[in-house]
């Protein structure tokens, strides 16, 4: 049996799906994190501690207070260190390497998660960008926003689910956003982060994702996810579809796009989730992550293409070639929708999951909430409570399946 040292976790998304995952293919594990009460859910510890084989507390936002302890467990046969929670891949990749083990993740992983150094070396390669400019200057943001026109989006260059992102219509829009951005001085993990803010002009088109695997700087695309976004201009994921309905020639473009631009950083080994908008002039990169993508997208991949992106990773931290089977009963696509609230309040009920299961090509309904629970209005990924999975085993129409069933849920708040 392999033992793994996981180094963090998120609690959600795949933070959920990894203790599962890691129990089917026989790999036990060390659970390493700074504060071991973050991971208490209201009815129990998170499963990623609670299954663990030990678990150590130290300061894991310092590499070199938590580099002795993951030296001992390493040296007491684990046989890797493994994360899901973005924030920690660049620690991961630094024990990686002080440790001379196997990793997961590139070298580049530290780059693509600064977002303006991203932007800096598309530059570089001469890789159309949106016009962008990296500031600590609410004056130089409003200049240059002017300059090139609103709406734009105003972002930090380093943070994850979509947190603090904002569109903006006008300068006092701009100016409110600013101040949320540079006044965020520490993640939600408690590392502190450069209050500089980046600033991007608008990019018109339709959204995508392009899921892909390296080893040894041979990049495989595995195919284009389709985003569907609030319609409340928030950047809120609220599902995907795999695959893309696409043309060929489409299709092509952004994936010969998103291999140039994995050339650009360096990443050359690892699971990569590119996030692309197909504008008019062609596709221009949103972000590049170093890990799967999230929102049940590693199921919709798994079931189109038999490839299982998680395990995939997981395999490259243990040091293990992953060869993804033969697929068996694939399907035409594969699709997710996601209920988020519309308001503040205390859910305690999610009404209708028994008929929405029972809609046609609905694989499952899941409820990732933890009743009765206290919301605010979405702002942000983290803010699904239930998702949809449908098939559409012979054409394109999976996501149509889906947010039909989306419609049958109804968040029930205390008081109703």
């Amino acid at each position: 049996m392999s033992h793994l040292v996981v180094y963090e976790s998120w609690l959600d998304g795949h933070g959920r799906d990894l203790p599962s995952l890691l129990d089917e293919l026989g790999c036990s594990w060390t659970f390493v994190t700074r504060k071991k009460e973050h991971y208490r859910r209201a009815h129990g510890m998170h499963p990623i501690v609670s299954r663990a084989d030990r678990v150590v507390e130290v300061e894991t936002n310092e590499v070199e207070t938590a580099l002795p302890y993951v030296r001992d467990l390493v040296g007491s046969g684990s046989a890797g260190i493994f994360t899901v929670c973005d924030y920690y891949i660049p620690h991961v990749v630094e024990l990686c390497d002080r440790l001379r083990l196997p990793c997961a993740y590139p070298g580049a992983a530290s780059i693509v998660h600064d977002k303006a150094r991203t932007r800096a070396l598309l530059d570089e390669a001469g890789i159309p960008n949106p016009r962008y400019v990296l500031t600590d200057s609410v004056d130089r943001a409003a200049s240059f926003a002017a300059r090139v026109g609103y709406p734009v989006v105003c972002k930090p260059a380093d943070m994850a689910a979509s947190v603090l992102i904002n569109r903006v219509e006008n300068e006092e829009e701009l100016r409110s956003a600013f101040s949320a951005v540079s006044g965020f001085t520490r993640n939600f993990r408690e590392q502190p982060r450069d209050s500089s803010v980046l600033v991007e002009e608008w990019l018109t088109g339709r959204e995508f994702s392009v899921e892909t695997s390296a080893v040894d700087g041979k990049i495989t695309v595995h195919g284009v996810t389709q985003k569907v976004l609030d319609d409340r201009g928030r950047f809120i994921e609220v599902g995907h579809q795999f695959p893309a309905p696409l043309s060929e020639d489409e299709t092509r473009r952004i994936e010969e796009f998103t291999r140039d631009c994995l050339h650009a950083v360096g990443h050359d080994h690892g699971v990569t989730h590119t996030e692309v908008t197909m504008t008019e002039r062609g596709p221009r990169l949103v972000e590049i992550n170093s890990r799967p993508g999230g929102g049940n997208i590693v199921d919709l991949v798994r079931a189109v293409t038999g490839c299982d992106l998680l395990l995939a990773e997981v395999m490259m931290a243990l040091g293990r070639h992953y060869e993804p089977p033969a697929l068996h009963g694939g399907t035409g696509s594969a699709a997710s929708a996601f209920l988020i609230p519309d308001r503040a309040g205390t859910v305690r009920e999610i009404a209708g999951v028994e008929s929405a299961s029972a809609r046609t090509n609905v694989e499952r309904v899941e409820v990732h909430a933890e009743l009765p629970e206290q919301v605010e209005e979405a702002v942000d990924n983290a803010a699904r409570m239930c998702v949809v999975i449908a098939r559409d085993p012979e054409g394109p129409d999976a996501s149509r399946y889906a947010q039909e069933a989306l419609k049958q849920l109804d968040l029930v708040y205390e008081g109703e």
